[in-house]
């Protein structure tokens, strides 16, 4: 019978009953989801447990997609190894048993 005293009190005046009970079943309604987001909002985010491991994986393999996507249409050189350059050849030395002249150069010059 509250109810019905306070909707009177703020303009329901010539409302059937039902329609009164329907209006304050809303309000119930919307108090309680109000009573939810409180809860919600008073509750840490993210849970009490944070898997730093999983976290730091997580952020791993985003930045690998990143990465991925930022090389996609990149052209990448081929793996082509080199040849290897043509072998020179150059004059012979004289054999260390052929003589070869040899200058001394003195303490008098």
């Amino acid at each position: 019978m509250g109810g019905l005293v306070w909707c009177s009190e703020v303009g329901f005046n010539g409302s059937s009953p039902e329609k009164v009970d329907t209006i304050m079943d809303d309000i119930r309604d919307q108090m309680a989801i109000s009573s939810e987001i409180s809860e919600a909002i008073a509750r840490p985010a993210l849970g009490d447990a944070i898997d730093e491991d999983e976290l730091r994986e997580e952020l791993e393999q985003l930045e690998q997609e990143e990465l991925d996507n930022k090389l996609v249409g990149v052209d990448v050189p081929s793996q082509h190894v080199p040849t290897a350059p043509e072998r020179r050849t150059f004059p012979r030395t004289p054999h260390p048993t052929s003589p070869v002249p040899c200058f001394l150069v003195g303490a008098d010059g």
